[in-house]
């Protein structure tokens, strides 16, 4: 505001008219010229900035226009009505950056992957009588990420554990799995152990009162799946080779140097192999002694 005060004191103590007009004109004209920087109350144009100091402008209209000033409400408004955001398949994302986030998430996205199983001992197949005891394995995989959730052979365990032991004994054919989620996705990967009889296989001259000593006295034996294979033995002076199938196993035939053998059947006995399993076996020999080293090509 301008500073009139000394010519108010000139007004109110002059003594000769010219001194009160002189005083009078230069307050009337320093006023207008103060008035003249003021904005009105009416409206008019600013020509310069406006410090507010840390006060507020308040009650201002609605904005219309690209210059228009906007206040508080406006914003709020426009901000809820330009990121508000609604899609029924995913309704946690309410607002557009939630959804641009999701989409993000989706983009850069990886599968968990269980990059190994193993299983300590590594042994996966067993004589069909043996008994694995609680604890006695040791199951230990890795993934290329974290997860959610851990379940192995039907337990929930820690998404952190990367190891287990087997919580129940195992004495038949068993698959253990592994499965892990990210909670988007799932994947499993398995370890299987299986039980199998033993196919026997040596020489002997002996021809009659088989038994399970005979049967696991011969040179040779081998955990099978089946009658099928190979089997190589050697049969000495006043020897038969000798070769005994689990009767369930069925009756072979077989080849020997290439050429069809008919083996002869030397009996059926009961017998119980190392582990305390029993099951019935054919026992079969050559009709020669002394045939050297010879193998069995068995189908």
């Amino acid at each position: 505001m301008a500073n009139i005060s000394s010519l108010l004191n000139t007004i109110k103590n002059a003594i000769y008219g010219r001194d009160m007009r002189s005083a009078l004109h230069d307050s009337i004209k320093a006023v207008n010229d103060d008035t003249e920087t003021r904005l009105s109350r009416n409206g008019g144009t600013m020509t310069g900035g406006i410090m507010m100091n840390g006060n507020k402008i308040t009650s201002s209209a609605t904005p219309s226009t690209d210059n228009d000033y906007t206040n508080k409400k406006y914003v709020d408004a426009k901000d809820t009505a330009v990121l508000s955001y609604s899609n029924s398949d995913y309704p946690d994302c309410t607002t557009t950056k939630l959804a641009i986030d999701k989409l993000f998430e989706k983009v850069d996205y990886i599968e968990p992957v269980i990059t190994s199983l193993t299983m300590s001992p590594s042994t996966t197949v067993y004589e069909i009588g043996h008994t694995i005891a609680v604890n006695a394995l040791t199951f230990s995989w890795a993934l290329n990420k974290s997860v959610t959730s851990i379940v192995f052979d039907g337990t929930s365990l820690s998404p952190s554990l990367r190891t287990t032991k087997n919580a129940a004994i195992v004495s038949s054919n068993k698959t253990f799995t592994l499965t892990v989620s990210d909670g988007q996705k799932t994947t499993s990967k398995s370890l299987s152990i299986s039980f199998q009889p033993k196919i026997y296989y040596g020489s002997s001259n002996k021809t009659s009162e088989f038994d399970s000593a005979f049967v696991l006295g011969l040179a040779n034996s081998r955990l099978c799946s089946s009658r099928v294979g190979s089997f190589t033995m050697t049969a000495g002076s006043d020897e038969y080779a000798y070769i005994c199938i689990p009767a369930r196993y069925g009756t072979p035939s077989v080849k020997i140097g290439g050429f069809d053998t008919e083996l002869i059947s030397a009996g059926t006995i009961s017998n119980k192999n190392a582990s305390g399993y029993t099951e019935n076996y054919n026992i079969y020999r050559t009709g020669q002694k002394n045939l050297g080293t010879i193998t069995m090509v068995i189908t």
